[in-house]
């Protein structure tokens, strides 16, 4: 797709399959058109910026078992100016020797509302928008 669609913009684009290549027997007539599209050259699009906040440790830790309150990492995400961007879910990736079994009441806060996590990711219940 051309990097500047400034020259397309108000045309109207749509995809059409013509044909099916299988062995399968295939019942329809071709072609198949697809949701027409009208092409905006001046869309903005919405973005977020994402950056370690000044919670995150910046370093590998060794916590002693039953280590509490401990900030074991900080994100920072920065919605651009263009539109609301929504937060859909967090995931952590545990790489060390702890497993989900040694973990225990962990949270994350987002503007300063804890959300509990399922040891595999948080799905924030609000779509928080950012």
């Amino acid at each position: 797709m051309a990097a500047n669609l400034a020259n397309f913009a108000g045309q109207v684009a749509a995809l059409n399959v013509i044909g099916v290549n299988s062995s399968a027997t295939v019942n329809g007539s071709f072609p198949i058109t697809g949701a027409a599209q009208t092409i905006n050259a001046t869309l903005t699009l919405g973005s977020a910026q994402m950056a370690v906040s000044s919670f995150d440790p910046n370093s590998s830790q060794t916590k002693e078992v039953g280590t509490t309150n401990f900030k074991f990492a900080g994100v920072r995400v920065t919605a651009g100016s263009s539109e609301k961007v929504k937060l859909w879910s967090i995931r952590w990736n545990q790489t060390g020797s702890a497993s989900s079994n040694d973990l225990s009441n962990v949270q994350v806060f987002v503007d300063g509302t804890s959300y509990p996590v399922s040891y595999t990711h948080l799905t924030l219940p609000t779509n928080r928008e950012v």
